[in-house]
């Protein structure tokens, strides 16, 4: 038996294999990482661990019920790159989490007291540093936000105006606004100029307006403007995993995508050109391509 020989069919054959492995299965890029939990606050949890801002010395609380403030929240979390923890009902949910935290020093709640109550708030007052953000309306607690960020770091960032009453333009808004030197603002004013307008139905007047035919297509035109950055893929009707999606894409300076239960043509591209993508969610992980 040539030994040399059957060595070398079996190297040609297993490149063949691989070749045809390669041409037969779309592939996606580099990491793919699926994060998911039980339900919305293990998805979270995930995504925090799986961050690994443990050195940081601020953390994000907001409302894993209600969407609004935790969208504005999104703005603080991806562009200071805090950890963003959502918040049950209760309140309760939040020690497990602040124990990955050895240096923390201050907490920035957005959301008044259905988000966390003042009992709550006064507990950790003991502890830490506490700071809560939040207006009457969910809109006054964007526009709230929007002026924290600029007396912090002693700027004035483009207003990019979203609706309030939805939260999928301006999830994938949140990435586009803080790439562009801007914050999302819920808006409620048909008079205020804004710099940007993202998705249909918003309220202001601006002279730069994206948006598609429906939140997924949107999504698209956003990620398009930053297609070889990184991406996290989320379910377009699961707002508390898409707001955890926020901490993912700024620890990683990426964009985030909406995606329907089959992806598109258009959505797999950006996959595909996408420096790295992440999948998060229970649903997300089961999505079969087109």
């Amino acid at each position: 038996m040539n030994i040399k020989n059957n060595l070398k069919k079996i190297f040609a054959i297993s490149l063949i294999a691989v070749s045809l492995i390669l041409v037969n299965n779309e592939s996606f890029a580099s990491d793919n990482s699926v994060i998911y939990g039980g339900d919305r606050y293990e998805t979270n949890y995930k995504v925090n661990l799986h961050c690994n801002l443990k050195d940081t010395d601020t953390v994000v609380f907001a409302s894993g019920e209600k969407y609004p403030d935790a969208l504005s929240g999104g703005n603080i979390s991806y562009g200071e790159n805090y950890p963003l923890i959502l918040i049950n009902k209760k309140g309760d949910n939040y020690k497990k989490s602040l124990q990955n935290y050895p240096n923390l020093k201050n907490i920035i709640i957005v959301g008044g007291e259905k988000t966390l109550s003042t009992k709550v708030e006064n507990e950790l007052k003991k502890k830490y540093k506490v700071k809560r953000i939040s207006g009457n309306t969910r809109y006054s607690t964007s526009k709230e936000v929007y002026k924290y960020l600029n007396d912090k770091n002693n700027t004035r960032y483009k207003k990019i105006a979203v609706r309030g009453d939805s939260f999928a333009d301006a999830l994938s808004a949140v990435p586009f606004a803080r790439k562009n030197g801007g914050v999302i603002i819920l808006s409620d004013n048909n008079h205020e100029y804004f710099d940007y307008k993202v998705g249909g139905n918003v309220k202001g007047k601006s002279n730069n307006i994206i948006k598609g035919k429906d939140r997924y297509e949107t999504s698209k035109k956003l990620v398009g403007n930053f297609k070889e950055d990184s991406l996290v893929v989320v379910e377009g009707n699961n707002f508390p995993d898409a707001l955890s999606a926020s901490e993912i894409a700024g620890k990683y300076d990426g964009n985030i995508l909406l995606v329907e239960p089959k992806y598109d043509k258009e959505s797999s591209e950006l996959m595909k050109n996408a420096k790295s993508t992440f999948f998060v969610g229970g649903k997300v992980k089961n999505y079969k391509k087109n």
